[in-house]
């Protein structure tokens, strides 16, 4: 998972972008993708709106604004969107990718990760790190990465 915050780029911008590109690569696979997501007017509208975080009795907190993006990625180029702020989190899209691509941002081929200067997490050494820790890396199929676990509640962007 990826998160996307940050403060703005020179004071007088004060517009949110339309859309966010990330340009990622799967290192279980030695895949590159592009993954773009469209802020809508609604979107917007949450990340601009000033609220305030609940305290644990009900009472009005501190202000507080909804502005971290937050892109969870699989292999095979999908991608799931939430909005986090305020204490909440909100599932905002299913992406599908834009683009794939034959190498990274720098010119990286999947060959070069592999025989890179420095050592890159090959397929067999990932799967051997998830033995050894007891948890399995084959890739989560899509259908069960609808499941969010979370203290936090997650809510959905037409509650809102």
């Amino acid at each position: 998972m990826a998160g996307v915050s940050g403060s703005q780029l020179g004071s007088a911008n004060k517009h949110l972008p339309d859309s966010i590109y990330i340009y990622w690569t799967s290192l279980i696979n030695m895949r590159f993708f592009v993954t773009k997501y469209d802020l809508s007017p609604k979107v917007k509208e949450l990340m601009a709106k000033k609220l305030h975080y609940t305290r644990s009795d009900g009472s009005k907190g501190l202000p507080c604004y909804r502005t971290e993006l937050f892109f969870g990625m699989l292999p095979n180029g999908k991608a799931k969107v939430w909005l986090w702020g305020c204490g909440k989190f909100i599932y905002l899209a299913e992406l599908d990718p834009v683009r794939e691509k034959d190498r990274d941002q720098n010119g990286t081929t999947a060959d070069e990760y592999r025989q890179g200067p420095t050592p890159t997490p090959t397929p067999q050494r990932v799967r051997q790190r998830g033995i050894d820790a007891g948890v399995s890396t084959i890739p989560i199929p899509w259908e069960k990465v609808g499941k969010v676990y979370s203290k936090n509640t997650v809510e959905l962007l037409s509650e809102q």
